[in-house]
């Protein structure tokens, strides 16, 4: 399940920014809007989907990096996780605090947490962090009132939160965080470790699937919230590993705010139209790249241009399936993130130090989903590693 390599710093470069960002305290708050196709694109690019883009390179450029990277992200996923540390201790209680509880993204999250504490036999409680600083804050408070052993936070920026976050200081209740790229530590706004939804590694993949895809001549359009740390990784792997193919351009390197379905639309409508050559689109969070993909589609675009995005949530799978706009996703599935977060907990409580993980990553696109069953990792669970790491 790899590292993630933490990058929250500045991105340089010139960007057109529609309306004003909002403060945000997730990635997953942007999901609540929502409940490769075989053709050739236009400009002689080649079909989408893995078996398009992997024969042998043409024209000047070398593509065996990106090919062989692209290679091994495809494959499905092993258990990389710890094969020794405590055994977890009976009859702890556990608070898991959602972004928001109306957001698919999240609630997988917290049940899969809820799903591991149950292998343990600890007990659970869930509670909405309401998609606010505030609401988490007080969320959290709620938690240490309540006798909470361990709180998780699934996608919400503990920085943002230190109401929450001195309370539970205060209590001795260790915080750990899921798919927000949270710093560790002791210090204000820390947490004892975060679950790594390996954020950089997800935008290289789909910059390696363009690469190949395209034969190396891709011309591409990047949209990304720039306020929040785990997607300014995502964009910084895309666009990092974009350059680095000679004969590919990225026309467009757009910012948004968390906008409505129809802003965002609007917006990649005018980036596709001041740009007609734009062959690919990358997005940052999943419930954007389906927008954009509906966008295509009312454009009559979608065979022409290709979406993919992040987290592979179900409209983001269906559009791949059914070929209308969304061609690959980089599986990071936050919906598998609940037994290393539950490991952070025992190691926590045993006063161990934490460890790197990370929930499993895979890029997949028409061909693995035609061919294999959700959550499309090949028949990996993580949760067996995990269950036997811990006597179970």
């Amino acid at each position: 399940m790899g590292r993630t390599t933490w990058n929250p710093g500045a991105l340089g470069g010139a960007r057109r920014r529609l309306g004003a960002t909002a403060t945000v305290v997730t990635v997953a708050a942007v999901l609540a809007l929502s409940a490769c196709s075989s053709d050739s694109k236009d400009g002689g690019t080649t079909p989408t989907g893995a078996g398009g883009g992997s024969s042998a390179a043409t024209g000047t450029m070398d593509l065996a990096g990106f090919q062989a990277a692209l290679k091994e992200v495809q494959a499905p996923p092993k258990y990389e996780g710890p094969t020794e540390g405590p055994q977890p201790e009976a009859g702890n209680k556990v608070a898991v605090i959602t972004c928001a509880a109306v957001n698919t993204g999240c609630a997988a999250g917290a049940a899969n947490v809820v799903e591991a504490a149950k292998a343990i036999d600890w007990t659970t409680s869930t509670l909405d962090g309401k998609g606010t600083p505030a609401g988490a804050s007080q969320a959290m408070v709620s938690a240490v009132n309540d006798g909470a052993d361990v709180i998780v936070l699934i996608a919400i920026s503990s920085p943002s939160v230190i109401q929450g976050m001195t309370a539970a200081k205060r209590a001795d209740v260790p915080v750990i965080s899921v798919v927000a790229d949270n710093p560790v530590g002791d210090g204000p706004g820390e947490v004892y470790a975060e679950i790594s939804g390996q954020t950089v590694e997800s935008g290289k993949a789909i910059a390696d699937y363009f690469v190949v895809d395209s034969k190396g001549t891709a011309k591409v359009a990047s949209f990304h919230v720039p306020s929040l740390v785990s997607t300014q990784n995502r964009h910084k792997g895309f666009i990092d590993e974009m350059k680095r193919c000679a004969d590919c351009e990225i026309v467009a390197d757009e910012e948004y705010g968390l906008v409505s379905q129809s802003e965002f639309a609007n917006m990649i409508k005018a980036t596709l139209n001041a740009h007609p050559e734009i062959q690919y689109i990358f997005v940052d969070i999943s419930q954007y790249a389906t927008i954009a993909a509906t966008a295509l589609q009312q454009m009559g675009q979608e065979k022409k241009v290709g979406v993919a995005g992040i987290d592979c949530l179900p409209p983001e799978v269906e559009s791949i399936k059914q070929g209308t706009g969304e061609i690959a996703c980089a599986n990071a599935r936050v919906a598998l993130c609940g037994y290393p977060a539950i490991n952070e907990a025992i190691r926590a409580l045993a006063d161990e130090k934490p460890l790197q993980e990370a929930y499993p990553l895979r890029l997949i696109d028409k061909e693995i989903i035609d061919q294999e069953e959700p959550p499309y990792l090949g028949g990996f669970d993580p949760a067996e590693g995990y269950l036997k790491l811990w006597g179970k």
